[in-house]
C-alpha cells in the first residue's frame, strides 16, 4: 500500500512538509508496512517558491528589493537555470507577513518591490516566470511591480506619476506607455498562479473582500474601488485587456488583472498547476490513499483551494481522498463532492483554550494531533481492508 500526504500550510502552526510528515506518522501508526510520500505543494499563494525549491525544481536566489512600503528587504525566489523558469511569491516582497498591524494601509502599500524581483530573474535569464498571487498587503493592481518593470503612469495633466505607485494613485491614472516595460519584459513570459476568481472590483471584487484585512477604514475602502474603477476603465480606453470580464482579476490586490493586461501575463488556477509542476499529481497517480488538508477547510476550499485540487486528481483516477484539517466548517459539504472523510484535528469542545480566536495551536501540539487523528481515520475506515 502506497500513502501520499499533499498538505498545504496551516498558517501560524504547520509549514506544508510539517503538516504531511505529521499526517504520515499517524498513518504509519495504522499500516507500518505501507509505502509512505509527502509533497510540499500550495494553491498559488504564499509559499509556491518553497515547494518548487522543495521539489528540487531549481536553487534558491536571494535578491535586494523593498517591501510594500518601501523599505531595503532580502527577498527569495526559485530559479532554475536548465529549464530558465523562476518561481516568485508576490508576497516575498510585497506581503503583509512584513507589516506589523499597524503599517497595513493599501492606500500606501505597493508590490514596487515584486517587480524589482521579477527583473532580477530576468536578468539571470529566466524566460517563464510564475508569479504566485496570495498574502498581499497592496491594493495597487499590480501597477507598482509593473512601474518597477519600466511602465509608465501619467495624471490627467500629463504628469508622470512618482514611484514607487500605491494604491491611492489608481484614480489619478489617465494614461499608460509600455514601450520600456515591453523591452525589459521581451523574452519573458509571465504566468500568474493564484487560488482565487475574483473580479476586478464590486461586492466580490478585490476591495470589498480583502482589503479589509489589509488595513483598509469602510472610506479607503471607498477610495479604493473608484480608483480600480478608474484603473480598469483606462486600461480598456487603451485597448488592453478588459479586466471587469476577467476571473481572477482581483487577485493580491487587482494584480492579477494589471499583470494581464499589461504585461499580457496568463491566469491559471494555481493548486492544478502546482500539482503538475511539483510532480505531486505523478504521485497521486500510484498511490493508494491520499491525505490532505490546510488550516481551516470551509467552502472558499471548494473554489479551487489545494486540498479540493487533490481530492478532484485523485477521484478522476478512483483514489480515496481524506480530508484533514485544522478546522473543517460543514464536513458533509466536502463529503457530497468527493472526499472520503472530512475531519478536524481540533477537539470539537467548545471550551477548549487552544482555539480560541488570535491563539493558534503550537506545532508540537498540532503536530501530535494531526498524526493521532489521522491513525484514528485510517483505522475506522480501513479496519476491514
Amino acid at each position: 500500500m502506497r500513502i501520499t500526504a499533499i498538505y498545504d500550510k496551516y498558517k501560524g502552526c504547520l509549514t506544508s512538509r510539517q503538516a504531511a510528515e505529521a499526517a504520515l506518522l499517524g498513518a504509519r501508526d495504522t499500516f507500518p508496512d505501507a509505502e509512505l510520500c509527502a509533497y510540499e505543494c500550495a494553491d498559488g499563494g504564499d509559499g509556491m517558491a518553497e515547494c518548487l525549491l522543495a521539489a528540487g525544481k531549481g536553487e534558491r536566489i536571494e535578491a535586494e528589493t523593498v517591501d510594500a512600503l518601501g523599505r531595503p528587504l532580502k527577498a527569495a525566489y526559485t530559479l532554475n537555470t536548465a529549464t530558465r523558469e523562476a518561481y516568485i511569491d508576490l508576497a516575498a516582497a510585497s506581503g503583509v507577513r512584513h507589516l506589523a498591524e499597524s503599517e497595513k494601509t493599501p492606500m500606501k502599500s505597493s508590490t514596487f518591490g515584486t517587480g524589482l524581483l521579477i527583473a532580477d530573474a530576468a536578468e539571470r535569464g529566466a524566460a517563464t516566470i510564475w508569479l504566485g498571487l496570495g498574502g498581499s498587503a497592496t491594493n495597487d493592481a499590480g501597477f507598482g511591480a509593473l512601474q518597477a518593470l519600466g511602465a509608465e503612469f501619467f495624471d490627467g495633466y500629463g504628469n508622470l506619476l512618482p514611484e514607487p505607485f500605491c494604491g491611492e494613485m489608481l484614480k489619478d491614472v489617465s494614461s499608460i506607455t509600455l514601450n520600456k516595460l515591453r523591452k525589459k519584459l521581451k523574452d519573458t513570459k509571465i504566468i500568474l498562479l493564484c487560488d482565487v476568481e475574483n473580479p476586478f472590483t464590486g461586492p466580490n471584487g478585490a476591495v470589498a473582500v480583502y482589503s479589509g484585512q489589509k488595513g483598509a477604514t469602510e472610506e479607503m475602502k471607498r477610495e479604493l474601488e473608484k480608483g480600480m474603477l478608474n484603473a480598469g476603465r483606462v486600461m480598456k480606453n487603451l485597448g488592453f485587456t478588459d479586466v471587469f470580464q476577467l476571473p481572477g482579476a482581483g487577485a493580491a490586490g487587482g494584480a492579477g488583472g494589471g499583470f494581464a493586461a499589461l504585461a499580457g501575463a496568463e491566469i491559471r488556477r494555481g493548486a492544478e498547476s502546482l500539482l503538475q509542476l511539483t510532480g505531486a499529481a505523478e504521485a497521486i497517480a500510484s498511490s493508494d490513499i491520499i491525505l490532505t488538508g490546510e488550516g481551516h477547510s470551509d467552502r472558499q476550499t471548494l473554489c479551487g483551494k489545494l486540498p479540493y485540487a487533490v481530492m478532484k486528481c485523485a477521484r478522476a483516477q478512483g483514489i480515496p481522498t481524506l480530508l484533514l484539517s485544522g478546522k473543517i466548517t460543514d464536513a458533509t459539504a466536502f463529503l457530497s463532492v468527493g472526499f472520503a472523510a472530512a475531519k478536524s484535528i481540533n477537539s470539537p469542545m467548545k471550551r477548549d483554550k487552544t482555539l480560541a480566536p488570535g491563539n493558534p495551536l503550537s506545532p508540537a501540539v498540532a503536530a501530535g494531533r494531526l498524526r493521532q487523528q489521522t491513525a484514528a481515520l485510517l483505522s475506522e475506515i480501513f479496519e476491514n481492508h
